[in-house]
């Protein structure tokens, strides 16, 4: 991770189970008006910056977002399973504060610790999430690259490099970078 160079990162437009706050996991839902009107404001942020390559979760919310700014900027998307959202396992389609009632978990609290055995737990996600992006900036060390995904994807490189979860909004662009003090992600404008 020393060696990784700077990179963007994007997470997907808004879905009706986004604003519904259900976990969504592997359920494939696309974006919904909402969603669109933000993957368009963010490219529009986006298009200030520049970089080389696009690659992208290939479930449709985040697909779409990517194809969206591939349009505006000119340059062709790659899909990569790896960045595909977690697995929430019986969890997946389940209004997300009503199971941490159901499970005595405070509503400011995060959910992970109590994750279902058949979900994809948080140590896998966090290694996942690394693994996905290192292989790209390994590949590629000379490109600036555009990763479009998910929360849980960004939120688990962010515990991998800065030992802090990092809460990302719909389509907003983050610039990831190491500085002498440590990795960092700001938000573009």
């Amino acid at each position: 991770m020393d060696s990784w160079q700077r990179f963007y990162f994007m997470r997907h437009g808004e879905t009706d189970w986004n604003a519904q706050k259900r976990f969504q996991g592997r359920f494939d839902i696309p974006l919904n008006a909402a969603g669109l009107e933000q993957a368009h404001t963010g490219v529009q942020i986006l298009m200030r910056h520049k970089f080389h390559r696009i690659i992208t979760s290939p479930m449709l919310r985040a697909l779409k977002t990517a194809e969206i700014v591939g349009e505006h900027v000119n340059l062709p998307i790659q899909a990569d399973g790896q960045l595909h959202e977690r697995d929430f396992g019986a969890f997946d389609g389940l209004v997300i504060d009503d199971v941490k009632r159901q499970h005595g978990v405070p509503l400011n609290e995060r959910i992970t610790p109590f994750l279902p055995p058949d979900a994809e737990q948080w140590s896998e996600t966090i290694a996942r999430s690394r693994d996905a992006i290192g292989k790209w900036l390994t590949k590629f060390p000379e490109e600036t690259i555009l990763f479009v995904a998910h929360h849980g994807i960004l939120a688990g490189l962010s515990q991998a490099l800065t030992g802090k979860i990092f809460t990302s909004e719909h389509a907003i662009p983050y610039e990831i970078f190491r500085r002498d003090e440590g990795w960092q992600i700001e938000k573009l404008g």
